[in-house]
This record gives C-alpha cells, structure tokens and sequence, in this order.
C-alpha cells in the first residue's frame, strides 16, 4: 500500500475535518427549534409547509440559518433564501447570525455583503439574504429555483403575503422545496393578514404545519428571559395577563383592550325585542372591492331612545347578484325600509338596478371624518345609545316579541370585538374586516337624525294650517289671500 505524502495527509485530514463540521450547526439545535425544522406532516412526511409563531429569543431565525448552511455544505450549488420586508432587516437580523455561525463552526464561508450572500467553496452552495421593500426585489426572489425559503418576522408585512407565497411555490417545486413561515404574535386581529389566518386554522391553510415556541425554550437565553419577567411582574401585579406581556414572553395571540376601535360591553346587548308599528328601519350597505357589508337598524321616536343593530351580513363582492338579493329580501321583510350607501362605493349599474328594477330608492350618505365620527360613535356606545339585538338567531313569543339569548353573536358586535387600531407609519388607522364597521358609521348620522325628537310634519302650502302658520310667524310674510 503506497504510503501518503504530507501534503495529501494534510488534504485528507482537512476533509474530514470538513466532513464532522457537516451538519454540527444543525445537531446543536435545541429542541424547540428541532420540532420546527423537522416537523412532519399528517403523512407523516417532512413538512414543506411550516407555520412557526414564537416570541423572541427562542432563535427562530437561528434555527433556519444553521438547517440551511449546514445543507449548503452538503448539497451542490444548494440555494437557500430568508426574506424579510425590509433590507435593514436583512441585514440587521440574519446577516450578523451568518457571520457570527461562521466564526464559530469555522466554515471558510465566502461573504458578499453587496448582494447579502454566503457562498460555501466546497458545493457552491449558498444562502441569500431579501429585503422587499423595493418592487424590483419580488421578481429577484421568485426567479432561481430554492430548495429552501424563510420568510421572517411574517407578522409585520403589510403586503399580500399570500400573494408572494403563491409566486414561491413554482421555485420550490423543481427540489420539493420548504418554506418556513415564522414571525411573532401581533397586536391585530389574526383576521387581518395570512400570517394570523393560518395561526387560527382559517379556510385554504389546512396544507401548513402549524408550530409554537416558546422563550423558554432557548437554553442560551433561557434564565435571562425569566429574570426580565420577574422584573418586570415584581412592581405589577397581575401583570401576566396584561396583553403585551402573553405576546412577548408566552406567543399568545391577544389582543390590546386599549387599542380596540369601538369598546362595547354587556350593556350593548338585549335579549328582547319587540317589533312596533312605528319603528323605522335602515339598510346601510357598504360597498368593497373584496367583500361587502350589509348592516340593518331600527329607530322609534316616540317608544325608545336608542337605536337598535338587528342583522347584518359580510357577502363576497366579486358578483353584486347575491348583493342585491340581500337587498331586495331585506326590503320585503323589513316595511318602509331606507338604503343607504357609502358615497363613494356604489357604481351607476348597481344604482340603476336598484332604483328601475327593484323599485329601491338609493340615499347617498354624506362623506365621513372618521375620526370623528368614531369618537360619536364610542360616545353612543358607552352611554348605551346603542344596542344589539341578534335577530337571526331569534325567536318569537305568543306575544309577538322576539327573544335571543345570544346577542353577542350579532357580526357587528364580533368585527368590533376584534377592531384594533393599528401604527402605520405616522398613522393610526382602524384595522380590517371593517365593512360593518363602516357601515355603523354611515348610519349613525341618519338614525340619529330623527332618533331624538320627532321631526315636525309641516302643513301642505294653500292650506288653512299653513296661512295660520303664517300668521303667526312674526318675519314679514304674505297674508291670507282672503
């Protein structure tokens, strides 16, 4: 057997020095950030769709960088991507673990800090860093083929996340790629963005795999996490269950009370409604791009002093058809009905629809301050000017009342129960849903209108009440013709 020379013994001792580094990032892993980078699916497969919500500190970002590197080693001309929304991010989250993993497990890692990209000379290899907070970025992501892609801090785009998944998945499917989609709990309805809808289990995120962490978890960060919390707890008590405190050390997707848009309590809500000949009703119809709201009410001016939310319904905009059935079914149950609209939402074929077909005479609502209609609007609610009934899932008594023992049901009262004001930018805005939201506002103005005082009925011009009317009035008039 021919005998090595050194420079070869040097060579096979750097390649199996090589070969043990290979793979130790990855088995260095704690266990939270295993259960997520090896979570299967219900197959029992390696999952290709990860959903991971944890609170910092529990090394999510971490935990991709070093499953990704690792492979990067292993796998020829390897590509890898961890997308973030803005290029700072990129650069101040992942770029410094990068660097910092490759000090450590001493790699020989080639970085290029222009392009955000780690090049490893023994496959070719790599793994690239995305900001998106310019357009031309989304094409650059969606063109090479990834065996891998994360999307970090998910919870804070406010671009269509979905829409930015749905371009990945032809990349991903050459190598039978993942993605890995992890972020924090936010401060809004989970509603709102694809990242919170695939936490709550919404309707088309079944093919995720949905993963939790927890601070805790992290062996490195483990004690000092718990020693900020009881700092923090020690000068407030029962300040675990304050909202931000559940986000931030335990991942609980809650809700801030005081950020809530339209705060209703108990007060809000009745369990029985009697129906009166002199009730008025009113069909407010918030008209959306995606999806419309319709919102019925009812006001008495001379029996109660409040106004009364019976129905209200959430109808997919893509066809007005089933609108405008609502509409007209609405009309048929509810007597001298009003429709009201937003200024701005409805077109001219849907007005002409309704007015010459249907008989519907359309009343334009005046254009909104919100913010001050929102502050009348928490005024009426809190003085209990406002009140819900949940009429679709009533019943009626002998005596001609109806009774519902589940008020809170009612859809406006759920939308406002989730409404949150959210930061963007310099502005706060409400969040959404928020068609029946919109469509309180619009009527508040008209139902309050008459809600108060009755409107006084002028005499008919020529009659005998008018001329004394007339004469009444101390202002210069015509007298009687007589």
């Amino acid at each position: 057997m021919a005998r090595l020379s050194p420079a070869q013994k040097r060579a096979l001792l750097d390649e199996l020095i090589r070969r043990r580094k290979q793979g130790q990032a990855t088995r260095d892993l704690h266990e939270g950030q295993r259960r997520f980078i090896f979570a299967k699916d219900a197959k029992g497969e390696l999952a290709r769709f990860i959903h991971l919500l944890s609170p910092r500190r529990f090394g999510k970002t971490e935990g991709f960088l070093r499953y990704a590197c690792d492979r990067a080693q292993q796998i020829p001309r390897y590509r890898a991507c961890a997308v973030y929304q803005r290029l700072t991010d990129a650069r101040e989250i992942a770029w410094q673990h990068l660097v910092d993993l490759n000090d450590h497990y001493e790699w020989g890692a080639e970085f290029n800090k222009n392009e955000l990209r780690v090049t490893f000379p023994g496959t070719r290899g790599y793994v690239k860093l995305f900001g998106l907070d310019e357009e031309r970025r989304h094409g650059q992501v969606r063109g090479p083929k990834w065996y891998d892609v994360l999307i970090d801090e998910a919870q804070g785009f406010y671009t269509d996340l979905d829409k930015l998944i749905q371009g990945l998945l032809p990349t991903l499917a050459d190598y039978r790629g993942r993605i890995f989609l992890v972020g924090t709990p936010g401060d809004y309805d989970p509603e709102r963005r694809y990242f919170g809808r695939i936490h709550i289990g919404a309707k088309n995120t079944a093919h995720w795999v949905r993963c939790t962490g927890s601070s805790f978890e992290n062996p490195h960060t483990a004690q000092e996490m718990r020693d900020t919390l009881a700092q923090v707890l020690e000068g407030n008590p029962g300040g675990e269950m304050l909202p931000w405190i559940r986000r931030e050390f335990f991942a609980e997707w809650v809700l801030d009370d005081r950020e809530i848009v339209i705060p209703i309590s108990d007060d809000n809500f009745v369990r029985r409604w009697t129906p009166h000949s002199d009730d008025r009703y009113v069909l407010a119809v918030k008209w959306g791009a995606q999806r419309n709201g319709l919102l019925v009410g009812t006001y008495n001016t001379k029996h109660t002093a409040h106004a009364v939310y019976l129905e209200a319904r959430v109808i997919d905009a893509t066809t007005p058809d089933e609108t405008i059935a609502a509409i007209v079914d609405y009309r048929d149950r509810y007597p001298g009905l009003q429709v009201l609209t937003d200024p701005g939402g409805i077109s001219k074929e849907v007005r002409d629809e309704l007015e010459r077909v249907h008989s519907l005479p359309i009343i334009k609502a005046p254009r909104l301050d919100r913010e001050g209609a929102i502050k009348l609007m928490r005024g009426d609610v809190a003085a209990g000017r406002v009140v819900f009934f949940h009429r679709a899932g009533a019943t009626k008594t002998h005596s001609g009342a109806e009774v519902c023992e589940t008020p809170e049901l009612h859809p406006l009262a759920q939308q406002w129960r989730r409404l949150v004001y959210t930061q963007i930018g310099k502005r706060r805005e409400e969040g959404t849903p928020r068609e029946l939201h919109d469509c309180a506002l619009h009527m508040r103005p008209y139902m309050h209108a008459h809600l108060w005082c009755e409107q006084p009925v002028k005499p008919k011009h020529g009659t005998p009440e008018y001329w004394a009317e007339q004469e009444q009035d101390p202002r210069p008039c015509r007298l009687h013709p007589s």
